[in-house]
């Protein structure tokens, strides 16, 4: 039949889901590995667009500088996922030069490079997380008017106050559980 993949993995077992943004004639790929190992491959984009790395937490996107282009112009990129949550990200520079970003750590961890130097990654001190609390919640619901049956009859809108001592899902706020509307 002749059917093939829009992503094609080779020498890996990752999940990939594609999704494509028509207002921005944006397409999306998302690789996903679930191993407890460390895993090398390479995925096949049945595309030849020029191929970015999406930052899911900051919104930023950064060209992939290390890829091929095949003969029937599929992109060809290698990658590496570790069980670690080291997530490498790289930019390139007008002057040529590459720059690595990677999140802080406790641990060493060590880059190779494709000359194959390897470069030794330091731990960094990592602050302690913040517990955040004490929060103020205005929730603002729309009840029936004083003629619930009649159609003519404009609903009230009430505001509630609320400080909550965590954060926590709507219908797990004391008063809140069967009303709907916004909070801010």
């Amino acid at each position: 039949m002749g059917i093939q993949p829009r992503t094609k993995i080779s020498k890996a077992s990752w999940l990939t889901y594609w999704r494509r943004d028509e207002s921005s004639q944006t397409d999306y790929v998302f690789i996903f590995n679930d191993a407890n190992a460390t895993s090398s491959g390479t995925v096949t984009f049945e595309t030849s667009k020029t191929p970015f790395c999406l930052n899911a937490w900051t919104g930023t996107e950064e060209p992939i500088v290390e890829y091929s282009v095949s003969t029937s112009n599929q992109i060809i990129i290698p990658f590496t996922f570790t069980p670690a949550p080291l997530n490498l990200g790289y930019t390139s520079s007008p002057r040529g030069g590459i720059s690595i970003k990677i999140p802080a750590t406790s641990t060493s961890g060590k880059v190779t490079l494709s000359n194959p130097k390897k470069i030794m990654i330091l731990p960094q001190k990592i602050e302690s997380p913040i517990t955040l609390g004490n929060w103020k919640l205005i929730a603002e619901s729309w009840q029936p008017g004083v003629g619930f049956y009649d159609s003519a009859t404009i609903g009230t809108k009430r505001n509630k106050t609320l400080n909550l001592p965590a954060l926590m899902s709507w219908s797990e706020v004391p008063g809140l559980q069967n009303i709907s509307g916004i909070g801010y």
